[in-house]
């Protein structure tokens, strides 16, 4: 059976995500890699908003991932081995680079239902598309 990645920063998205993997490839996907990324481009900017030190923000988002990672692992508990983390960087480099370290089969993300030029611009997809080594499976999420 195969891994694979499936990054998510919230719990409704994680839930529809691997429900999608749950419905559509069971047969193929035992295990599954949860990643929540702490967005380094935003750090800077949630400093500033709520005037705490970078640590401080840093160590509160990965407590907010935690939890939602926990959750969404509850609602699949034995349909799935899972695994999860919370990394801190650039989110296309980040996914690229973890799906590498877990030797994952399978990337999956969630997309949102918006202008097709926005999306490529201000998303991580071409980006992981291109780079990656493995397929890239989009899910619509709305």
């Amino acid at each position: 059976m195969k891994k694979a990645l499936i990054q998510i920063n919230s719990y409704e998205d994680g839930v529809k995500l691997v429900n999608s993997i749950n419905v559509f490839c069971t047969e193929f996907i035992s295990n599954i890699h949860l990643l929540l990324i702490v967005n380094q481009e935003n750090i800077e900017y949630l400093v500033n908003l709520y005037g705490k030190s970078k640590d401080e923000i840093i160590k509160e988002k990965q407590k907010e991932y935690e939890q939602i990672a926990h959750s969404v692992i509850s609602e699949f508990q034995g349909r799935f081995v899972f695994t999860w983390e919370v990394a801190v960087g650039l989110i296309g480099e980040t996914i690229v680079q973890k799906a590498k370290e877990k030797k994952v089969d399978m990337i999956v993300l969630g997309t949102q239902q918006e202008k097709v030029t926005k999306r490529l611009v201000t998303t991580p997809i071409p980006y992981v598309a291109e780079t990656s080594d493995v397929p890239v499976l989009l899910i619509p999420l709305r």
